[in-house]
């Protein structure tokens, strides 16, 4: 009799558990659906989003809109995909990171470098990691000069948008 609760006890736990993870998977959808419906109205990110971003080089007035629209929309997305699961489930944490894209799309270091870190290892690296899956990017636009512009990426977990703003710089 005591050995059929415990399997009984072990189904109710198991059930319990599968549920949980679908409640989590559903909140992550919404989520991302709400993050899509925003970057619809706004055209681009909206400011202090998930992917907040600096572009530290000056354009020499070369408009960088739709550019930038690109390439955060892939590093979204790649973030996305290896965040890990302790931020699912609640850790908290801003990782700034800062890199280089050369006129070609690719990274001018390998290793993009992390600038403020979030003091968690997992939470870092899937920053970095977003950044180095995204790359190559789209060629820099044809007008722009520079041999590379460099940026700087906010990314937050689980933390409010708020927290995600950049200074307001005046225009290079």
């Amino acid at each position: 009799m005591q050995e059929g609760c415990n399997i009984l006890s072990a189904v109710r736990q198991g059930r319990l558990a599968g549920f949980l993870l679908i409640l989590n998977v559903i909140c992550v959808v919404l989520s991302l659906m709400n993050l899509q419906a925003l970057e619809k109205e706004h055209g681009t990110s909206p400011p202090g989003s998930a992917c907040g971003v600096e572009i530290l080089t000056p354009t020499g007035d070369v408009d960088f809109r739709d550019y930038m629209a690109h390439v955060c929309g892939n590093v979204k997305r790649n973030w996305f995909a290896v965040m890990p699961k302790s931020a699912q489930l609640g850790d908290k944490g801003r990782v700034d990171v800062r890199f280089q894209i050369q006129r070609d799309g690719t990274l001018r270091v390998k290793e993009p470098m992390v600038e403020a870190s979030s003091n968690n290892e997992l939470l870092d690296k899937a920053a970095v990691n977003a950044i180095r899956l995204s790359a190559p990017f789209q060629h820099l636009p044809e007008a722009f000069r520079g041999p590379y512009i460099e940026l700087r990426f906010i990314f937050l977990y689980n933390l409010p948008l708020k927290s995600a703003r950049v200074p307001d710089t005046p225009p290079h």
